[in-house]
C-alpha cells in the first residue's frame, strides 16, 4: 500500500511537470545535451549488481491455449458433524487446566480442557448444616453414655456386654458427624471456587480438532447448559461456491476448476484427480439468482480455516490461444496492470496489459504484450520505483 502510495505521488508530479513544460516560461532553456550512453524516457536501466541484488528474473512470454473460466467467490466451512460443543452440566467456577484452552489450539478426542467446581444451592447447604448438626447432638448423647457405662463398670454395676454397647454406639455416632461434616466442607469449598476432587467436574475434548471459540475464563462462574467451548476438525472443510444462473450452462454438472485464498498466490485444484468431484445443487436462490455447486477441501496440511472466503475459477468449455505470462509477471500499478519487458541486457520498460482468462500457473494476455518478448517474471514489483522515476523528465524543475 505504502509502495503504491509513493507512485501516485510520483505520476501526479510527472503529470504537473508535463503541463507546466507544455505552457512557456517566457525564457528559452534550449534543450538539454543527452549524455552518452542515457537512457531513453521511460526506459530503466539497472547495473548487473542491481539485478542481482533485486533478484529479477525474466521468461519469453508463451503463445498457449487457455481454457476460460467463471469467476466467483465461495466460503469455506467445517463439514457436518466436524463441530462439537462443550456444555457446562452444572453451576459452579470454572478452573482451567494446564496448558488451558485457548483458540487456535489442537487437540485429541478425550484431553481435559478445563474443570467445573460445582455450586451447590444455599438450601442444600443448610440443610446439610442442619443434618451434621442433629448428627452432632446424637454423638454427644452417646458419648455421655459411654462416660456413664465406663463409670458403673468401674463400681462393678454394669455388665461388659453394655459397655461394648455404649462404645459402638459412640462409634458410629462420630463416623456420622465426620462423613456428613466432610460433605459440607466440600460444598463450601465448591461454592468458594477452591478446587476440590470430590466436587470437580472435568470436561474433555469430544472429537479430535482445534478450539475455534472459547467462552469462558480461569475463575469465570458457568451456568447448567452453557457452550463453554467450540471443538472443530478442519481436516476436510466443504466449499459453497456461488454461481449466477446464467453460468450455470458453462459450468456444466462436473465442474473443475481451482480457488485462491487471500494472501497466498498459490491455486488449490478443485475437482482434480484423487480429489471428490464438485456436485452442483439442485435449485436456484430467486433472490440472488445464484446456483450452490459443493466441494470437499482436503485441509490436513491447516492451512485453511472455516469461514474464509475465496476466489474460485470454474472452468467452462471455451478455449482460447494467445499469449498468456506467469501470474506473478503482473503487478498493479495504481489502477493499470502493467508488466515490465526487457529491452537490452540490463533495460527494461513499462507496459500497460490488459488481461483475459487465466488457468492455474498462467494469465491470458489480450493486449500489451506479444508472443516471444521477454518479461520479468520474479519480483517485478522491485522496478514500479524505477519505473516512475525514470518516467520523470530531465528537464521537469522548479524556479
Amino acid at each position: 500500500m505504502r509502495q503504491e502510495l509513493i507512485i501516485l505521488i510520483l505520476n501526479l508530479f510527472l503529470f504537473l511537470a508535463a503541463c507546466h513544460g507544455g505552457h512557456g516560461h517566457g525564457h528559452d532553456h534550449g534543450a538539454p545535451a543527452a549524455s552518452p550512453g542515457a537512457a531513453p524516457r521511460g526506459e530503466i536501466l539497472l547495473t548487473e549488481v542491481e539485478l542481482a541484488e533485486l533478484g529479477i528474473r525474466t521468461a519469453p512470454v508463451q503463445e498457449r491455449t487457455v481454457r476460460a473460466t467463471v469467476r466467483t467467490v465461495g466460503e469455506l466451512a467445517p463439514t457436518p458433524g466436524a463441530e462439537a460443543a462443550l456444555v457446562s452440566p452444572a453451576r459452579g467456577i470454572w478452573l482451567p487446566t494446564d496448558p488451558p484452552a485457548v483458540a487456535g489450539r489442537a487437540v485429541k478426542r478425550g484431553e481435559p480442557l478445563g474443570r467445573i467446581a460445582v455450586w451447590t444451592p444455599e438450601s442444600q447447604t443448610e440443610l446439610l448444616q442442619g443434618e451434621w448438626e442433629s448428627a452432632w447432638t446424637l454423638w454427644q448423647a452417646d458419648k455421655k453414655k459411654l462416660e456413664r457405662a465406663r463409670g458403673l463398670a468401674e463400681k462393678g454395676l454394669e455388665s461388659r456386654e453394655r459397655i461394648e454397647e455404649a462404645e459402638t454406639a459412640e462409634a458410629l455416632g462420630r463416623a456420622r458427624v465426620n462423613q456428613v461434616g466432610a460433605r459440607l466442607a466440600r460444598l463450601r469449598r465448591a461454592n468458594a471456587g477452591r478446587p476440590d476432587p470430590a466436587s470437580l467436574r472435568e470436561l474433555r475434548a469430544p472429537i479430535d480438532g482445534t478450539l475455534v471459540h472459547v467462552a469462558v475464563g480461569e475463575g469465570g462462574v458457568v451456568e447448567p447448559g452453557q457452550a463453554l467451548i467450540t471443538v472443530r476438525d478442519e481436516r476436510r472443510l466443504e466449499l459453497r461456491i456461488r454461481v449466477f444462473d446464467a453460468d450455470l450452462p458453462a459450468v456444466g454438472p462436473r465442474p473443475t476448476g481451482w480457488f485462491l485464498v487471500p494472501g497466498d498466490p498459490t491455486p488449490r485444484p478443485l475437482g482434480g484427480a484423487g480429489d471428490e468431484p464438485l456436485v452442483v445443487l439442485p435449485g436456484v436462490d430467486p433472490v440472488s439468482r445464484t446456483g450452490t455447486v459443493l466441494a470437499r477441501i482436503d485441509n490436513s496440511d491447516g492451512h485453511l480455516r472455516g469461514g474464509a472466503r475465496v476466489r474460485v475459477h470454474l472452468r467452462s468449455g471455451v478455449d482460447r490461444k494467445g499469449p498468456v505470462v506467469p501470474r506473478s509477471a503482473l503487478v498493479r500499478d495504481g489502477f493499470p496492470t502493467v508488466a515490465f519487458v526487457r529491452t537490452g541486457p540490463a533495460a527494461f520498460t513499462r507496459r500497460m496489459v490488459r488481461t483475459g482468462d487465466e488457468d492455474e500457473t498462467a494469465v491470458s494476455v489480450l493486449e500489451g504484450l506479444a508472443p516471444g518478448e521477454e518479461v520479468v517474471v520474479e519480483n517485478p514489483q522491485h522496478l514500479l520505483y524505477h519505473s516512475a522515476k525514470a518516467a520523470i523528465p530531465q528537464s521537469a524543475h522548479t524556479h
